[in-house]
């Protein structure tokens, strides 16, 4: 999408208009990019505001048709010949001159690792890259990352510390000292001091980091592109109001609030000025599961 006056709309030979031959009225189709509005002049006195009118011709002759996109940023046009002829006859025939290139499927999205400059359509192959701990040996080993980001961590409880302790306990407290009471002669018998058990340590709760792929829809609206763990699980364990959210956003870090969720939107509490429609960005987040 253009700022200022570079903004333009996309139209240039790509399905602009789309003629069904011996048959009348003609399907126009708008592919503009960003216009929140349009304009069509059909060349022959008429015009539309519909995104994909239908416009039929009363007269043959060769006709200028002119699609006009309107955004915040400016205007912009473009121009196709539309030829009729046969009106009033049995062979009625409409022909566009450059109907346009062929068509290309592939990833359109120059934010995926796997982008296609010459894809034309969008054939829904986009990958995004996902970091994280890429070592299975690893105690957060993340299944769904593609690129390690040093982020892995591993287990370093020593197996024989508790058992040290317990053994080390019970010989000093019985045996050391029945000892000392025999070698000095003591006939009075001294009171054992009650054993205290230890307190078993706290259960740690068990958090999970998710982090994966964001595409702005409106707003605050953000579509989950997707995510290092299963979307069903993500969505049942955002808390609305509760829940934090980094957002990578061309290099720049944005920390929100996650105030609606729902598969596959999520709403965050404040807008991210820079970002426009369709962009892509980063996420991470914390859950704690259920």
């Amino acid at each position: 999408m253009g700022t200022g006056t570079d903004y333009t709309t996309d139209t240039t030979n790509v399905n602009l208009i789309t003629v069904v031959k011996y048959i009348q009225p003609i399907q126009f189709t708008d592919t503009s990019v960003d216009a929140t509005t349009v304009l069509w002049d059909f060349g022959d006195d008429n015009t539309s505001e519909e995104r994909n009118p239908l416009h039929e011709y009363t007269s043959n002759g060769t006709f200028f048709v002119t699609l006009t996109g309107y955004n915040e940023f400016g205007e912009n046009s473009t121009t196709q010949t539309v030829t009729v002829s046969g009106i009033g006859t049995d062979s009625y025939e409409a022909e566009v001159e450059g109907e346009g290139e062929e068509e290309v499927m592939g990833c359109t999205d120059s934010a995926a690792i796997n982008y296609n400059s010459h894809a034309n359509t969008d054939d829904g192959s986009c990958i995004y890259e996902i970091k994280g701990c890429t070592d299975s040996d690893a105690k957060n080993y993340n299944p769904n990352a593609n690129t390690d980001d040093g982020s892995c961590e591993y287990d370093d409880d020593d197996p024989d510390l508790g058992d040290t302790d317990t053994t080390d306990l019970g010989d000093t407290d019985t045996t050391d000292l029945g000892d000392d009471d025999d070698k000095d002669g003591k006939d009075e018998e001294e009171e054992t001091p009650p054993v205290i058990p230890p307190t078993p340590p706290e259960e740690e709760v068990q958090t999970i980091e998710v982090a994966g792929q964001l595409k702005l829809t409106s707003q605050n609206k953000w579509h989950v592109v997707n995510s290092s763990i299963s979307s069903n699980m993500l969505f049942s364990n955002i808390i609305p109001s509760s829940t934090s959210i980094k957002i990578i956003h061309n290099g720049q870090v944005f920390g929100r609030i996650i105030t609606f969720a729902e598969l596959p939107m999520i709403d965050i509490n404040e807008p991210i000025h820079e970002a426009k429609t369709n962009d892509s960005a980063e996420f991470s987040l914390t859950i704690n599961p259920y």
